[in-house]
């Protein structure tokens, strides 16, 4: 004789979620800690305004052109000749 074997016991294999729908602990709630926040961001806003300038494009916009203009297949340096030859001549002298 066979006893039929059933359990009624389940365990449930996902922990319990945790609540998003309260709002999270507010650190600025302490006056303390929001003047030192404060502060901080304060002092890292300075120390960002104190650097260098940037730097100005020092690249010659001509200079690049050139160096495209001999990278230019004949078939390429021919249509710029027909559409701007005034572009062509002053690239031309440089190449």
């Amino acid at each position: 004789m066979s006893e039929d074997v059933t359990t009624t016991e389940t365990t449930d294999p996902t922990p319990e979620a945790p609540s998003f729908t309260e709002d999270p602990p507010s650190f600025t709630e302490d006056p303390e800690v929001a003047a030192f926040i404060e502060l901080k961001v304060n002092e890292g806003i300075q120390k960002a305004l104190q650097g260098k300038p940037p730097r100005a494009n020092t690249t010659d916009p001509t200079e690049a052109q050139r160096r495209d203009f001999q990278k230019m297949t004949y078939k390429e340096r021919l249509k710029l000749f027909n559409s701007d030859p005034l572009t062509y001549n002053k690239l031309s002298k440089g190449a």
